[in-house]
C-alpha cells in the first residue's frame, strides 16, 4: 500500500475504533445536578434574563456530529468488509494448499503401498526358498532309519 493509503487506513481505523467504543446516548448516566425538576419555577422570566443568542433552541439539531457518526460508522463497516474479504482470500489459499497437500500425500501413500506389496512378495518367495533349503539340508544330512545303528568308532570318515 502507499503511504497515503496506510495513513488513511490508520486514521479510519482509529475513527472506527472510537465509534465502536462509544456507547449509545441512552446508556450514558445523567448527573442528578443537571436535571431540572419539573416543578421548578424560575424567579425571573428566561426570555428577559438570557439573551436569545445564548439560549439553545430545542428544535435545533447538531447535524455535523450526526454526519461525523455516520462517516465513522461507514468507515467501520468498510474496514470490516475489507477484513472479511482478506480472510476469505486467505481461507481460499489455505483450502487450495490443503487440497494439494492431500493429493501429494495420497500419491505418496499409494507408492508406499505398492512398495510394501512388492516387499511382501519378495519375503514370501524368500521364505519358500528358505523352506526348500531347510528341507534339502535336513534330508541330505539325516541318517536313514533303515540302517542298523553302528558305533561311531567303526565308521570310516571321508575327509
Amino acid at each position: 500500500m502507499t503511504e497515503n493509503a496506510l495513513r488513511d487506513r490508520e486514521t479510519s481505523s482509529a475513527a472506527a475504533a472510537a465509534w465502536l467504543m462509544r456507547g449509545r446516548a441512552e446508556s450514558i448516566p445523567v448527573l442528578v445536578q443537571d436535571v431540572v425538576p419539573q416543578n421548578f419555577i424560575p424567579s425571573h422570566p428566561t426570555h428577559e434574563a438570557v439573551p436569545m443568542d445564548e439560549v439553545a433552541k430545542p428544535d435545533k439539531r447538531n447535524w455535523s456530529s450526526t454526519l461525523d457518526l455516520i462517516h465513522e460508522a461507514t468507515t467501520a463497516i468498510r474496514i470490516s468488509e475489507e477484513r472479511a474479504t482478506e480472510l476469505e482470500l486467505e481461507l481460499q489459499r489455505t483450502v487450495t494448499q490443503a487440497i494439494e497437500r492431500e493429493r501429494f500425500l495420497e500419491q505418496k501413500i499409494a507408492a508406499t503401498e505398492a512398495r510394501a506389496e512388492l516387499a511382501e512378495g519378495r519375503a514370501k518367495e524368500a521364505e519358500e526358498w528358505l523352506n526348500r533349503l531347510h528341507e534339502a539340508v535336513v534330508s541330505g544330512f539325516t541318517r536313514a532309519s533303515s540302517e542298523p545303528a553302528q558305533p561311531d568308532v567303526q565308521r570310516s570318515s571321508v575327509a
